[in-house]
């Protein structure tokens, strides 16, 4: 347990160096770090929820069709919980979100800049 922590945190600083060095540049890199890591989060949240709804699924067609109905019930409450899960804890980001920034990110970044009439 000891080395995969010392390998992860050195692998964390190894991985924050370029941000900490562009530091004084004003190249907003923590906010695109951080847009492109939602962007992959964004991305693989759909993918993981149909996955557990394919195990489920393939949990009733091991119930319907296989022998094994132990496993077969194991597999189709995981693949619930996994779903719930799931979708609890993207209600509870999209929630504290909407809390702290006030409304929806995306609208924030398309809100007009404010001009004097000539």
């Amino acid at each position: 347990m000891k080395n995969f922590l010392r390998n992860s945190s050195i692998a964390s600083v190894g991985l924050l160096t370029p941000v900490l060095a562009f530091a004084q540049v004003n190249t907003g890199g923590i906010m695109n770090l951080l847009n492109q890591v939602q962007q992959i989060i964004g991305a693989t949240i759909p993918v993981l929820i149909g996955l557990a709804v394919l195990a489920f699924s393939w949990g009733i067609v091991m119930y319907l069709f296989g022998k094994d109905k132990d496993g077969a019930k194991s597999m189709m409450i995981w693949g619930i919980i996994a779903i719930f899960v799931m979708t609890s804890v993207w209600g509870l980001v999209g929630i504290l979100r909407s809390t702290v920034f006030g409304t929806n990110q995306d609208s924030i970044q398309n809100i007009p800049i404010p001009t004097i009439p000539r």
